[in-house]
């Protein structure tokens, strides 16, 4: 894995990466610019009777992630 660092801004929607120092890992599935949000890859979802909706979704700065070039 290479950390994303000054290139972040070249990450883009569908690449795979892993949140630096955490087992967390997903797919962008939408970019703001310095932060993206992700689709975990192994997230715990509990549906609730007040959301009709399933949240895997995770906002992060770009810098704290790095691309996973394994895998996940």
């Amino acid at each position: 894995m290479r950390p994303l660092g000054e290139s972040t801004m070249n990450v883009a929607i569908g690449d795979k990466v892993k949140v630096i120092d955490q087992e967390i890992t997903g797919t962008v599935i939408e970019d703001y610019g310095n932060k993206v949000v992700i689709e975990e890859d192994d997230a715990e979802i509990e549906l609730s009777v007040f959301s009709e909706f399933e949240d895997d979704t995770l906002l992060f700065f770009k810098s704290d992630l790095e691309l996973n070039e394994g895998p996940n």
